[in-house]
């Protein structure tokens, strides 16, 4: 099955992703199952070490035959190391199903929905906080062959206030150039080459990054833990004909922020990232 071709997509942090449309230039196979791994170094005593894997599978559903919905299970776990305030769990999970849904699309415009339900915590105990959702609704106005508008909200676990407005443009001066100028999560990325069978991406983004877990405190209660940056990143993207593609990243997080129920305890140093993700 084929569907229109997603050129990167804005990481919220956690499992939320923003995959934004546009006209289908390389009408390839998307893969089905991608692997992520994370990692944030700790380069002083007030920081934090984070190494995170990420697998998930895809079901495409409809595209011929009724508005497209992607269905996406997944499993992640999270080592953490390093505060010097916090006992925190050397290991967290999330487990997950991304929801993305077009809901709506016309000639020049578009509406889509996603939701990531799921299971986010230690798992030692299971309480009303370890159950819980992040999610985005946007639109898409074509304006001429260059832009697109974009405004839409989305809600994230890893912020305090959970709702965060967005919107821009996306605006391809060529073929070969893409801005997506938007809040929160701006990315330029220029085509490198283009072969028969495969095409590489080069490009500089900005992200959220973290999320919220429940956490054991005591035998018969929970605690929710949340993590919190900014990451500026650059990488490399390629995709292949035959479906698969791989995406190597580094960049710079800050504004570190770890909260206990809210507050807010530490704000650890800031860290270099690293992130490989293969999918096929």
């Amino acid at each position: 099955m084929t569907a229109p071709a997603q050129i990167g997509d804005a990481n919220f942090g956690g499992n939320t992703k923003l995959q934004l449309p546009y006209e289908n230039r390389e009408p390839w196979a998307l893969p089905a199952t991608q692997f992520s791994s994370t990692y944030l170094a700790k380069l002083d005593r007030r920081g934090l070490e984070i190494n995170s894997l990420d697998l998930r599978h895809t079901w495409l559903l409809g595209y011929d035959d009724y508005a497209p919905l992607n269905i996406t299970p997944g499993i992640g776990v999270h080592f953490w190391s390093g505060s010097q305030t916090l006992d925190l769990p050397p290991r967290l999970y999330d487990l997950y199903v991304d929801l993305e849904w077009q809901v709506w699309q016309g000639e020049r415009s578009a509406v889509l929905i996603g939701a990531t339900p799921g299971l986010y915590g230690d798992l030692e105990r299971v309480d009303s906080e370890t159950w819980q959702w992040s999610g985005w609704m946007i639109g898409t106005l074509q304006i001429g062959r260059r832009w697109n508008l974009v405004g839409g909200i989305a809600y994230l676990r890893q912020l305090e206030s959970n709702w965060l407005p967005l919107g821009g443009a996306v605006w391809m001066p060529s073929d070969n150039t893409r801005a997506e100028i938007i809040f929160p999560c701006p990315r330029l990325a220029q085509r490198l080459y283009t072969t028969e069978d495969r095409t590489g991406w080069l490009y500089v983004s900005g992200q959220f990054g973290g999320g919220a877990w429940s956490v054991l405190d005591t035998p018969e209660q929970n605690v929710l833990v949340g993590y919190s940056d900014i990451r500026l990143m650059g990488g490399l993207e390629v995709f292949h004909r035959q479906g698969h593609q791989w995406r190597c990243e580094v960049g710079y997080a800050f504004s570190r922020q770890l909260r206990i129920d809210s507050i807010v305890l530490e704000k650890p140093s800031d860290s270099i990232v690293a992130q490989l993700s293969f999918a096929f």
